[in-house]
């Protein structure tokens, strides 16, 4: 995420998508734009901030998974709806 930010949006962001969450204005899902910053626990409710990714358009976002590498999934699938965090805008 931060190297995708930088080479497409020349914004640089913290490492951490636990840093990026904390350095960014919430916003609701509704207000989505792209370029914005979507956030997972994927290690349970009490795990923390541990995912990111940037949103592109239509639920759309990219990320990257160490099993799978860099990748466009949906926001509605029902893993990423069910460890969706909040999102951020950092621009």
């Amino acid at each position: 995420t931060q190297a995708f930010m930088v080479s497409y949006f020349d914004y640089e962001i913290p490492r951490t998508a636990e840093e990026q969450y904390v350095k960014c204005k919430h916003i609701k899902k509704k207000k989505l734009r792209q370029g914005d910053l979507v956030f997972f626990k994927t290690r349970g409710s009490k795990g923390g901030i541990s995912h990111v990714g940037v949103y592109l358009v239509n639920n759309r976002f990219v990320h990257s998974a160490t099993s799978t590498g860099v990748r466009i999934s949906n926001l509605n699938d029902d893993y990423y709806r069910a460890k969706y965090a909040g999102a951020g805008r950092i621009r």
